[in-house]
């Protein structure tokens, strides 16, 4: 079964489009350990979001079905958690690519964190390093606010949000994991390279 930090996870390979990368490179840059980033590599494979490349050695994140799964299933399996005034992080509609589509005022989703400047309720993040892998990674950032509003039920831009995300996700080159999942393995100190190239 499919955690919240694999939906992070993915958006993150989408990111990644032609450039190599390894699971302690992903770790860091998601502020996760290996482990979780190896079984979050395994649970993907599982629920068919990556499939086995026609060589037999590589994998690709199967676009049709990342894009069905965060429109129609995505606030089903991980709705949003909204809460008491906060200040931190923003997300959803409140930030890029949402904000220039909001007409009229509305509150301002935040991901609490420490140190955060801007003034909203608080808006529980997939994960909990969510908003330092964000800050690191500004097309991650874009494409966990247009989640954030798939998840709200209750946010009038979540059509919009499914339009930018269906564009987003239409544009990127198809990505593949060179590596079978045989060597999706616990990490033992060693980089196990796994190179995310473009066909």
């Amino acid at each position: 079964m499919l955690k919240p930090q694999d939906v992070v996870l993915a958006l993150k390979l989408v990111c990644k489009d032609g450039y190599a990368w390894s699971q302690a490179g992903l770790a860091a840059e998601l502020a996760m350990s290996a482990s979780e980033v190896n079984a979050g590599l395994k649970r993907l494979a599982i629920a068919t979001l990556v499939e086995q490349h026609e060589d037999g050695r590589r994998w690709q994140i199967v676009k049709p079905a990342l894009r069905e799964f965060l429109i129609h299933g995505l606030k089903y399996v991980f709705p949003a958690e909204k809460g008491a005034p906060a200040i931190g992080m923003p997300t959803s509609n409140a930030c890029y690519p949402l904000k220039e589509h909001v007409v009229g005022e509305v509150g301002i989703p935040v991901w609490p964190v420490k140190g955060g400047k801007v003034k909203g309720f608080s808006f529980k993040p997939l994960y909990p390093t969510v908003a330092k892998a964000a800050q690191n990674d500004g097309e991650l950032y874009a494409y966990l606010a247009l989640v954030d509003a798939l998840r709200d039920a209750d946010n009038d831009q979540a059509d919009i949000a499914q339009v930018i995300l269906r564009d987003r996700l239409s544009k990127a080159k198809k990505r593949v994991i060179t590596s079978s999942l045989t060597t999706i393995k616990p990490v033992t100190g060693k980089d196990d390279q796994l190179d995310l190239l473009a066909l």
